[in-house]
């Protein structure tokens, strides 16, 4: 469904100083993952992943005291240091899609990441505030662990 004919989505642009290569694999990699998805200082997160289209992944995020938010889906693209997309299923919404897509800039790499498919407008800001805490996450872990990667 283009994203026109769905209005409930949620758009965030951020602009990390890493090569693509070291975000795709941020986002490809389980064990790399486990370090940077989750939401907020002080959670962790238990990935398990088959990265290959169609494969599945789980993630298990646990916040301060322990309260557990639960997501899974299949990954239904992957084109390497490109774009990736896959489903988004929890407790509060099913169906719903990811895409990530990078871009080079000069010096760094532009993620753009579309959540779309929410059953409504409420949902889609309810997911805002987690997606930020993760790609905050995300850019604290390139930004010290980038030269760590390939």
């Amino acid at each position: 469904m283009p994203a026109t004919e769905n209005p409930h989505q949620l758009v965030l642009v951020r602009v990390l100083p890493v090569p693509r290569a070291h975000v795709f694999r941020a986002w490809s990699d389980p064990a790399i993952m486990a370090r940077w998805f989750f939401a907020q200082v002080g959670w962790r997160t238990i990935v398990t992943a088959d990265f290959r289209i169609g494969g599945a992944y789980t993630l298990e995020m646990f916040d301060g005291d322990m309260s557990m938010i639960s997501v899974h889906g299949t990954y239904q693209e992957i084109a390497p240091v490109d774009r990736l997309a896959f489903t988004w299923n929890s407790a509060a919404v099913q169906g719903t899609l990811v895409t990530i897509a990078l871009r080079e800039v000069p010096g760094a790499t532009e993620l753009t990441l579309t959540h779309t498919l929410f059953p409504s407008e409420a949902q889609a800001q309810n997911h805002s505030g987690g997606w930020d805490g993760c790609l905050d996450s995300l850019a604290q872990y390139l930004s010290t662990n980038s030269t760590k990667q390939p």
